[in-house]
């Protein structure tokens, strides 16, 4: 059988393949029409970076949440479409508006205005034709009305819609629109219509999704051989055509579409299908239901062969209710109230420790590297400097924070060192003398401006050395810490992928460094400790060497200071701050959550945050958009003790900086996955 989702202004159709009238108001003999449409259109992301939140795609139809989004719906429908549409996977490309396409002529409402571009393929089997029409300008938002010229196989011209006054596209939306195109038995002449679903239940049983301003189905037409129903765009957008696999097959590709299997369902109602399986006359389902603290009803809508007299979801048998079509069936869930509740992380016993020794007189860096080489496979020479090469990635620090140690003896004349300082657009760089903070160097133009359009990946800066933090006649370092941003993407003439993150220039005033030192994340990129957090998920701070953000270690000697407070002192510094808490999240659920900073844009630091041990994402408060992290199940134990550790680098003395960190559930769903935890020490 032969299911067709379409959700449409208008569908022109043999007359002997249309129900009678008295069947449906707006139906004769000829036409279906439908007294309004609305359309969906994607609307512009709220927040927009350049590059990509954490390592996830803005523009992703699952949020990295894991929550479905209104792209997903339209990608899904897609996908069924070109599932179950065989003459479209055969089609030759006509032209397109560009190329004066004859057939496909736009009509606009308003002349001369060409409100829509158009790409013509065309099946010559069958004679099919696929209209793909969109905005001219795919970034408008605005409503666009016209009429289109088209030519039916039979060489019929026609100007659609037949009926109505325009074609209306929404913005940033496309519509396909169809001649000739087969369903069952039936092939309409024209169909302005989103065809949506084709596939096989029964033999020569058609369906049809209808876009309008009921809510539902409406059947139109059923007899043993065929069935046509319509359907608003809401509840088109809820079915799930889930594969179903031969009975008794071993195959591993069973449940793949056209290789093992040519057979499905349809589901409509659920949040999420994982999967259907058929056995004998009961099908079994599982998938996810919204849920609430309130009790609530979730409906099932079940289009199967007439010979599925039961359903189980997740495993519990839930009853079958006939309709007045016999392929029709519908279930009630009851679904429960449930109740989430999360710590108040403002709450928490909080424990802090200072994570920045490096700069203090009597720290010990002999066990650093020493960064002395004076050749590098890396394209692009130092700016300046005594010849030797002080890249991260020539010493195995390639991630994440790098800390240099510069020493030099002062005679007292030092006033002031030049440093070329490379970590990739928006990053940052702090610089101290000795235990003296000299200045933050911002990866972007206006420093700790909130502007991230003005983002850079390096500078060249001169920092006055004060002469009272000079120890004359003695050793001096300066100290860097400096964030790594990741590579740059690739471009196709340079070699601006292997920009070198590291100190790219550095030169006293006056005299020389007699040594530096780097060190970066335990072991390198080579030789890291945790193999199975993987090489990126830690950097170089003492905290992360010394295993601060791992679970199980002991902070009951740190002093207690709440996150929301800050670093103790007013200066610039890195400080670590450990919590835990418990989670006792029901079972049967799936409830994504998010680590959320709730204060504005605009604090001039950054955090490193770890949940468990895993590095789940970078807060850069002064330049952002990103103040949402998501922390998965498996990673956070719903049912027991979890660790955050933050690690909080404040770049700027005397500034408000007071994070405000909240865990937030983004979601309730009940069904899941069974998730496993392995966070180890």
């Amino acid at each position: 059988m032969a299911i067709l989702f379409i959700f449409a202004q208008i569908v022109r159709v043999p007359k002997e393949n249309i129900a009678p009238k008295s069947t449906v108001d707006e139906v004769d003999t000829t036409t279906v029409r439908f007294a309004s449409s609305s359309n969906v259109s994607i609307s512009p992301a709220t927040q927009f970076h350049s590059g990509v939140y954490t390592s996830y795609d803005y523009g992703a139809a699952i949020t990295e949440a894991r929550i479905l989004t209104r792209k997903y719906t339209e990608l899904k429908l897609q996908g069924m479409f070109l599932r179950s549409s065989p003459e479209f996977c055969k089609t030759d490309w006509i032209g397109t508006t560009a190329s004066n396409l004859s057939d496909g002529a736009i009509v606009p409402s308003t002349p001369p205005s060409t409100p829509a571009f158009v790409t013509l393929l065309r099946n010559f089997d069958t004679g099919a034709g696929f209209w793909i029409v969109r905005q001219n300008d795919s970034t408008s938002l605005a409503l666009s009305s016209f009429k289109l010229n088209i030519t039916t196989a039979a060489g019929q011209r026609l100007t659609i819609p037949l009926v109505g006054s325009s074609i209306n596209l929404n913005g940033r939306e496309s519509k396909v629109i169809t001649t000739d195109y087969a369903f069952g038995n039936a092939r309409p002449i024209q169909d302005h219509a989103h065809i949506e679903v084709s596939s096989d239940v029964l033999p020569s049983t058609t369906i049809i999704t209808v876009k309008s301003g009921f809510q539902g189905f409406i059947p139109l037409y059923e007899s043993d051989t065929q069935l046509v129903l319509f359907a608003d765009k809401e509840t088109v957008s809820t079915f799930w055509a889930p594969t179903i696999a031969s009975e008794g097959s071993s195959d591993p590709f069973a449940n793949y579409w056209s290789i093992g299997t040519n057979e499905t369902v349809l589901v409509g109602g659920p949040y999420l299908v994982r999967s259907a399986m058929l056995n004998g006359a009961e099908l079994a389902s599982r998938g996810d239901l919204n849920a609430t603290d309130e009790p609530s009803e979730s409906v099932l809508t079940l289009v199967a062969p007439t010979r599925i007299q039961s359903l189980t979801w997740n495993g519990e048998r839930v009853p079958l209710k006939s309709t007045s079509v016999s392929m029709v069936q519908t279930a009630q869930i009851n679904n429960p109230p449930v109740s989430i509740q999360v710590p108040d992380l403002e709450e928490l016993d909080w424990r802090y420790n200072n994570s920045l020794p490096e700069i203090h007189p009597d720290f010990d860096d002999s066990d650093w590297v020493v960064a002395n080489h004076t050749t590098t496979n890396i394209p692009f020479p130092m700016y300046y400097g005594d010849g030797r090469i002080l890249y991260g990635c020539d010493y195995g620090f390639c991630e994440n924070v790098v800390l240099w140690r510069g020493h030099f003896n002062a005679t007292g004349l030092e006033s002031s060192v030049n440093l070329s300082i490379n970590g990739g657009a928006a990053f940052a760089a702090s610089v101290w003398l000795n235990d003296q903070f000299l200045n933050t160097s911002f990866g972007n133009i206006y420093n700790s401006s909130t502007n991230n359009a003005n983002v850079i990946e390096e500078t060249d800066e001169k920092f006055d050395l004060p002469s009272s933090a000079l120890l004359i006649g003695q050793d001096n370092v300066i100290t860097i810490v400096q964030d790594n941003m990741g590579i740059n993407e690739a471009k196709p003439i340079n070699d601006d992928a292997k920009s070198p993150r590291g100190v790219r220039g550095f030169q006293l005033n006056t005299g020389n460094f007699t040594e530096w030192r780097v060190q970066g994340k335990v072991g390198g990129y080579t030789n890291y400790t945790d193999k199975v957090r993987g090489v990126l998920n830690e950097g170089g701070l003492f905290g992360e060497r010394e295993g601060w953000h791992l679970p199980g270690f002991d902070t009951s000697s740190w002093i207690s200071r709440r996150l929301s407070a800050g670093n103790p002192s007013s200066e610039a510094g890195i400080g670590f701050f450990v919590a835990k808490f418990n989670l006792n999240i029901p079972q049967g659920y799936d409830v994504p959550m998010s680590l959320t900073f709730s204060e504005p844009l605009g604090q001039p630091y950054r955090v490193y945050m770890f949940v468990n041990g895993w590095m789940m994402g970078k807060r850069i408060a002064n330049l952002g958009p990103q103040s949402k992290f998501p922390v998965h199940e498996g990673i956070l134990n719903y049912h027991g003790e979890n660790t955050v550790a933050i690690a909080l680098w404040s770049m700027t003395p005397n500034a408000t900086i007071a994070p405000q960190l909240k865990l937030v559930v983004d979601g309730i769903f009940r069904g899941g996955v069974n998730v496993t935890v392995k966070n180890p020490s």
